[in-house]
């Protein structure tokens, strides 16, 4: 099997995460539209027609965040949903390994402080 390469707007990606959640203390999920390179390598840039590409962001702990790639409607602004709205949409759309990890990190305390930007 092929190992899967990080596109190249994965550091981007990764530091703009990080930056808006120091910015929004009080917030585990975020959806954001798609940064150009992000997901490149994984050959899921072109959305259902009717939808915009964008990113749901889950911070399973500080600086521990994982990126699920999602279709939205247009008229869905980034900023107008709720961490339970995003929630909710993460179990629908999220594949099974991907809720299971995410499970699974929120139940251990990872030493060290989180990193800035993915550094």
């Amino acid at each position: 099997m092929a190992e899967r390469q990080a596109g190249p707007g994965v550091e981007k990606a990764s530091s703009d995460d990080a930056d808006w959640f120091e910015a929004n203390p009080t917030r585990n999920l975020r959806l954001r539209d798609r940064i150009a390179g992000e997901y490149e390598a994984y050959e899921i840039n072109i959305p259902p027609p009717g939808t915009t590409p964008r990113t749901l962001v889950v911070q399973v702990q500080p600086g521990v965040r994982m990126r699920q790639p999602v279709a939205i409607f247009p008229y869905i602004k980034n900023d107008e949903v709720t961490d339970a709205q995003l929630f909710a949409f993460f179990q629908d759309v999220a594949p099974f390994q991907a809720k299971e990890m995410a499970s699974k990190l929120r139940k251990v305390r990872l030493a060290g402080k989180p990193k800035r930007g993915g550094k």
